[in-house]
């Protein structure tokens, strides 16, 4: 049964169940280590079925060294617009993982702590997007490899409806009401989330530790450290 069936069930299911004919991932190790999540458009952007690691891996790498292991190993980086879908698939109480299991709460709870919660040691994640800006044309990019395994650029016009001024934001409605980029707009209400805007050539990763948390999408694409790993995705063929 194809993946969307599936989804289909996961709307209305409230109980926590095996389904009978879950999807065969037989290529995907660990399955149970990964959530579901499906494919979405917005607007000048869309996505097919995704399977998301539950956990960070493959720290200590600068972000082009992070997308061309991924690359070889037949995974992807989530960008901002992935990674916003991802956790609010989480906070809604409907995840499943890629043996078409129901999620316990208790894991889910494990799982988003170890994204933001505000605690020590650090954490943080590579995102898939970089910022070029030419004149007064600004373009979010998202980068994926062409036939000779070389990363190549896919460049989109910034969504107008974007914050570009450093600042504390919610993260609630920052998640609930994203533009279509998975930027914060312009009047999102202040918070506890510490929005780095965007700057030429920078890179984008989320972070928490005991002194709040962060969004940052002026990053260096060269820096590395010991707490900044990724969070694997394959897409479901």
């Amino acid at each position: 049964m194809p993946i969307d069936k599936y989804l289909e069930k996961i709307q209305g299911a409230r109980s926590f169940h095996k389904f009978v004919n879950p999807v065969p991932y037989e290529f995907i190790e660990n399955p149970e280590n990964y959530v579901i999540l499906e494919g979405r458009s917005h607007k000048t952007f869309s996505y097919p079925n995704l399977l998301v690691s539950m956990e960070r891996s493959h720290y200590n790498l600068t972000w082009l060294e992070t997308l061309k292991i991924l690359h070889q190993e037949d995974s992807v980086m989530l960008n901002l617009r992935q990674y916003i879908d991802f956790l609010n698939i989480l906070k809604s109480g409907t995840a499943y993982d890629a043996n078409g299991d129901r999620i316990f709460e208790e894991k889910v709870v494990e799982i988003l702590n170890n994204i933001y919660a505000v605690r020590d040691p650090w954490r943080a994640e590579w995102l898939n997007n970089k910022f070029t800006i030419r004149g007064e044309t600004t373009t979010i990019d998202y980068y994926k490899f062409n036939s000779d395994d070389q990363p190549i650029i896919m460049p989109d016009k910034l969504d107008q409806d974007t914050l570009m001024e450093d600042k504390q934001i919610d993260l609630d409605e920052w998640l609930s009401d994203a533009n279509t980029q998975g930027l914060p707009r312009k009047d999102i209400a202040r918070g506890n989330v510490y929005f780095w805007y965007l700057r030429e050539g920078g890179a984008t990763w989320f972070n928490a530790n005991s002194g709040g948390i962060d969004l940052i999408l002026h990053g260096s694409p060269s820096f590395l450290a010991t707490w900044l790993g990724v969070r694997p995705a394959k897409l479901i063929k």
